[in-house]
């Protein structure tokens, strides 16, 4: 072991190979191996980055039906020993009206600048719209030893939009359809309007006093009335 060797854990094999030698043919090999893992003594420093952190809201067909998210991450062994960590991936809606927990699967044991990715998938999540991913570690050990309070978990939140496209779809159609009924409505109701003759009547000539709109009448004559010593107008009927 080099003197300058780094505290934590250092990977390493050991291999035996064997060569049987052939006087009427070529030589034949045989190796075997163990994996080997060395513990420098000195200060421990177990540490896990989320590299990457996604999700995928797949809907349903139904506007307020609940679907599944899909989560992946990427973890990243940022300390100086191996460690094997559950994961979970706490998911909350806005003001924490909804809040749901899904399990990733086992990653197995990561060694020191070691990556791996792992997923999980949550069902029955509502379309709340913007939900908020957090990748936490609730247990981490290391060779059987629990380091899951020394272990520092550290990485952003995720956005995720569960969007309920079908309720969407739906309400702009009705938009639509109240919007061209609303058109054909206005499109159906009459004109107004009054149609008549317009006089003008002056004080003096060439100075108009006003302008009325009176009803046109046809078919009306002015006879004598014997009786009152004048005239009355008679209404005549159409020829």
């Amino acid at each position: 072991m080099p003197a300058d060797a780094e505290p934590g854990d250092h990977a390493g094999g050991i291999l035996a190979v064997s060569v049987v030698e052939q006087d009427d043919g070529p030589s034949v090999g045989y190796a075997a191996g163990t994996r080997l893992y060395v513990r420098v003594a000195g200060t421990v420093a177990p540490a896990v980055d989320v590299d990457r952190l996604g999700g995928a809201y797949r809907g349903r067909i139904g506007p307020v039906s609940p679907g599944a998210l899909d989560v992946e991450a990427t973890l990243v062994n940022s300390g100086n020993v191996r460690l094997d960590p559950r994961t979970v991936v706490h998911v909350r809606s806005l003001f924490g009206l909804w809040t749901a927990t899904v399990p990733l699967h086992d990653v197995g044991e990561v060694l020191p600048g070691g990556a791996t990715t792992t997923s999980g998938t949550l069902d029955r999540v509502p379309p709340l719209g913007p939900l908020w991913l957090t990748l936490e570690a609730p247990d981490v050990t290391s060779r059987g030893q629990d380091l899951t309070a020394a272990t520092a978990v550290t990485g952003p939140a995720t956005l995720v939009w569960a969007v309920p496209w079908t309720l969407l779809a739906t309400l702009v159609l009705l938009a639509a359809a109240a919007g061209l009924a609303v058109r054909n409505l206005r499109r159906r109701v009459p004109g107004t309007g009054t149609s008549g003759a317009t006089s003008t009547i002056h004080d003096s000539p060439g100075t108009p006093r006003r302008s009325e709109s009176r009803p046109h009448i046809t078919g009306v004559t002015v006879s004598p009335d014997p009786g009152a010593g004048g005239e009355r107008p008679t209404e005549r009927g159409a020829p």
